[in-house]
């Protein structure tokens, strides 16, 4: 089977040029890797790699699945690597064996199926007894129900509530994390005091408003694991400007080779000099 040399970004796909969705994932799996250094790793719906192969930097061993086998062979063309190796399987049948890894990272993963209690007893069983989860999931009410939308490809979509207990029935001890893109993407502690937050808005030509509003995260993250002492994410902001002004840069580039190839084009060229004595006779008439 032939090796794909590029793979489409979607709305699903994370890759590392896909704008917004690139500054949140990036962020996500900065943070992991204070969890995996010196580690075996799992990373569950890994995509085209880029997220797995930044863990394999720090990580003993990192083991990539996704369910696509081309995103599979993608990536075992682009990053595979003496630590670094990507499988194809589903979340709900990992191919890993039992007890054999000690992280298990997993981000935007749970919300495309709903065979929920299969994935999380399939990640308890390859971890081993004092391994450590971090999952990442949309939340249905600020994600779909506020703004009345519908993504097509989610299934199963969670409120923050339901992902706690989901995860309650396989870890005895749990911390999570708010996220949510603030021109940048922010990751908050669930416990800090996000009901009255501040926000600062200004529209062009208007004056400066603040307002206290909830936070209205996007997607919950959690750290779970059956040792009482859980490890700490580094919470904060990241600073995404750089990313969206590659993103518009691009965009740009983009936007002027198609006007390039169509001023060079014979329908151009030949519809310019139709038009080019009627310019001439309405300059005229305006003269």
């Amino acid at each position: 089977m032939s090796r794909p040399d590029k793979l489409t970004p979607t709305q699903e796909r994370f890759t590392y040029e896909a704008g917004e969705i690139e500054i949140e994932h990036y962020h996500r799996y900065q943070l992991a890797l204070a969890l995996v250094k010196g580690r075996r790793v799992l990373d569950i719906a890994s995509g085209e790699g880029y997220g797995s192969n930044l863990l394999a930097s720090v990580a003993t061993s990192v083991v990539g699945v996704d369910i696509d086998e081309g995103c599979v062979d993608y990536a075992n063309a682009r990053y595979g690597s003496d630590n670094l190796e990507y499988r194809q399987g589903d979340a709900a049948s990992i191919p890993v064996q039992d007890a054999s890894v000690d992280v298990v990272i997993s981000f935007e993963t749970i919300e495309h199926h709903d065979k929920h209690q299969e994935m999380m007893a399939e990640i308890r069983r390859v971890l081993v007894p004092d391994g450590v989860l971090m999952l990442s999931s949309p939340d249905k009410k600020y994600y779909s129900d506020v703004p009345n939308f519908q993504n097509a490809h989610h299934v199963k979509e969670l409120y923050f509530e339901e992902f706690k207990e989901l995860v309650a029935q396989y870890f005895k001890y749990s911390r999570y994390y708010l996220q949510r893109m603030v021109k940048g993407s922010l990751i908050l502690p669930e416990d800090h005091n996000l009901e009255q937050l501040a926000v600062f808005e200004k529209e062009p030509g208007g004056d400066l408003q603040i307002e206290r509003r909830e936070f209205a995260q996007l997607y919950e993250i959690c750290v779970a694991s059956d040792i009482e002492q859980l490890p700490s994410l580094d919470a904060g902001f990241f600073d995404g400007k750089h990313i969206l002004y590659e993103e518009m840069q691009k965009l740009i580039q983009i936007e002027t080779a198609k006007f390039e190839n169509v001023i060079d084009s014979p329908t151009w060229k030949i519809g310019n000099a139709v038009l080019a004595p009627l310019k001439w006779v309405r300059s005229l008439l305006k003269g």
